[in-house]
């Protein structure tokens, strides 16, 4: 995934697309930005159903390299054995600026 940034208005949301060996409960990890003086949520789902909402406590900037930081174990996600779709969302219970540069899945 490249960086994504400014998911700040109801209804902004990135999807991925993954791929995994077996059905499961996976850890998530990411690494996000968060330049405001508060800290950010947004939704993630997993093939269409809410999964958790993520917690992104704020990182200080947006322009400097420590702006960039991971979250490990931001949450986790019941997925299929095979293709499954990700989706990042802002909510209207979660309207908060963040940007993404990646999420990793652990078993």
């Amino acid at each position: 995934m490249k960086a994504v940034g400014v998911m700040d208005a109801v209804g902004s949301y990135v999807n991925l697309t993954v791929t995994v060996p077996s059905a499961g409960n996976y850890k998530v990890d990411f690494r996000y930005a968060n330049g405001t003086a508060t800290n950010a949520t947004k939704n993630v789902y997993a093939n269409g159903g809410f999964q958790f909402s993520a917690n992104l406590p704020t990182t200080g900037s947006w322009d400097t390299a420590t702006s960039w930081v991971n979250l490990t174990h931001a949450g986790t996600l019941a997925l299929q054995a095979g293709t499954n779709t990700i989706r990042i969302q802002t909510d209207a219970s979660n309207v908060s600026t963040s940007d993404f540069d990646y999420l990793e899945l652990h078993l």
